[in-house]
């Protein structure tokens, strides 16, 4: 059924008429911090869910590290691959880069995830990472892949520079992907090519915002001293 090998889990079991799996909205969730889960909410839920979780409950790993970031990877290119599917160098690079930082900091490799629109920039972030020594507990998978599954840290890999292709603009797909990290988000990204889709251009919205939050309530606090 090639049809349905496009779908992912929870659409094929919903469209599912055999199964007849009845459908219910959650409307508290438990995984993201506030800061994290507000992204879903405003892009797909209409601000109708609700935090389980506050930010006391999702503490940084690392003093200063934001919870949430549009990474502009301005300078990579895409490429398509021989085995099939794109790449992005630049975007692997500095995603192993910052998850071997991360870790000599203190940070449990397990609690870190890497998401990928693409399954070929998987196996190019595994080669960054270095094979086997950057595996112990470190999941690095397509979107589909990652469903069910959540981590502390997600890096997530756009890939796309000239255009966006089907998987980038799944909505399911990518509430899945934003929707995977429970303390830090960082999203890599030709922020130009990401500002042309109404819902990427939210998304880098979204994460603008928060930093210019940031910096008011660091410069804030300064002058209350």
């Amino acid at each position: 059924d090639c049809e349905g090998l496009g779908k992912i889990l929870f659409e094929r079991l919903k469209s599912n008429s055999q199964l007849q799996v009845p459908c219910f909205f959650l409307d508290t969730q438990y995984r993201s911090h506030p800061k994290l889960s507000l992204i879903s909410n405003e892009l797909f839920y209409s601000s109708r869910l609700l935090d389980g979780v506050d930010a006391n409950d999702r503490k940084p790993l690392l003093p200063n590290l934001p919870h949430f970031v549009v990474a502009n990877v301005e300078e990579g290119q895409e490429k398509y691959s021989e085995s099939g599917g794109y790449t992005n160098p630049s975007e692997a690079r500095a995603i192993a880069t910052s998850v071997k930082e991360m870790v000599a900091s203190g940070i449990d490799e397990s609690s870190i995830g890497v998401i990928c629109i693409y399954k070929a920039q998987v196996q190019l972030v595994l080669d960054y990472l270095g094979g086997e020594d950057h595996q112990r507990g470190l999941q690095v998978s397509t979107v589909d892949a990652f469903q069910g599954a959540e981590r502390d840290v997600i890096f997530l890999s756009t890939v796309r520079t000239t255009s966006f292709g089907k998987l980038l603009v799944s909505w399911k797909r990518i509430n899945v992907a934003l929707s995977r990290a429970k303390t830090h988000l960082f999203v890599l990204g030709k922020e130009s090519l990401l500002r042309k889709n109404p819902t990427w251009r939210k998304v880098t919205s979204i994460s603008t915002q928060m930093s210019l939050n940031q910096w008011l309530s660091t410069i804030n606090s300064y002058n209350s001293t």
